[in-house]
């Protein structure tokens, strides 16, 4: 995001949320929520817009403060918009957001279609070599440019050798032997067989290919494993508690992840627990006076 797009869109965020006692009164981030609903309504045209509000929204986490659970019932109820467009929107602003301003006003200009099957594919050291070769083209003839390039093991990276020939031109690799555990096992089959449905083939390398890139669109943002279990609760709308493996559960230092929501639980737990025996000590204190009345 360049800065003059940043600084538009903080302008426009303050303007929204400066707008009557209403919005005010509604909360701090109710310009901002605004915004996402004004730019949703031109998703076309001010996709990069979007998509840098949509980004500020995830990683602050700013539906859960409107009364979403998750990210996905947020985009889908509140958006009316599709999950997998929201999250490719996302995406191409933390890939392109540390790119110069001149890549991104190029990006900007190529429309969201054809800015998405460049991300992953342009970087800063070859954003002048793609710009060239995508000039004019259509999302079709981009498409099919990028798909032969994998196919001559180019990677869809463009070729690393200006002389021509086959120099430069990876050869493809067998992978190194894989051992797994039958759990492993079946995620593996089970992500092979939801590849192979998805991309009509039977080609190994081509499905493997599929699933990273898919592993690396929803992830693109994840750099630890407190990142990844984070974004796995924004997606299942669940929460996620993570123990350390063989060792006591009860000890300090077990739970590696969800710390804080065991600590909730439990002040909850010894409350309600205080609450039920302050609830019968005074049932039991009416009975005896109610029993003493009686006689």
């Amino acid at each position: 995001m360049t800065e003059e797009d940043k600084t538009t869109a903080l302008a426009t965020t303050e303007a929204q949320g400066a707008k009557g006692e209403e919005a005010e009164d509604a909360g701090p981030d109710e310009g901002l929520r605004q915004e996402a609903l004004r730019l949703r309504n031109s998703a076309d045209e001010n996709y990069w817009q979007l998509g840098a509000v949509l980004h500020h929204i995830y990683k602050q986490d700013k539906y859960r403060s409107w009364g979403y659970e998750s990210w996905r019932d947020y985009v889908t109820g509140e958006l009316d918009f599709a999950i997998r467009k929201a999250q490719y929107l996302v995406q191409l602003q933390v890939w392109f957001d540390t790119m110069t301003p001149a890549i991104q006003k190029w990006m900007r200009g190529l429309g969201w279609a054809k800015a998405r099957l460049l991300m992953h594919v342009v970087k800063q050291d070859n954003a002048g070599e793609w710009k060239n070769r995508v000039a004019g083209k259509s999302y079709a003839e981009i498409e099919a440019m990028l798909k032969a390039d994998r196919e001559s093991g180019g990677g869809g990276g463009g070729s690393e050798s200006p002389g021509g020939g086959d120099e430069g031109i990876e050869v493809a690799r067998a992978l190194p032997r894989v051992v797994m555990f039958s759990e492993q096992r079946k995620i593996y089959d089970m992500a092979m067989g939801k590849a192979a449905e998805v991309a009509q083939s039977e080609k190994t390398g081509h499905l493997l290919a599929m699933i990273c890139q898919e592993y690396l669109a929803t992830n693109v943002d994840v750099l630890s494993m407190n990142d990844y279990l984070k974004n796995a609760e924004r997606i299942l709308a669940l929460k996620i508690i993570a123990l350390r493996e063989s060792e006591d559960p009860d000890a300090e230092d077990a739970v590696v992840y969800g710390s804080d929501y065991v600590e909730e639980q439990a002040v909850r737990q010894a409350r309600d627990e205080a609450e039920a025996e302050t609830t019968a000590l005074d049932d039991a204190i009416a009975d005896a006076k109610a029993k003493n009345g009686a006689h």
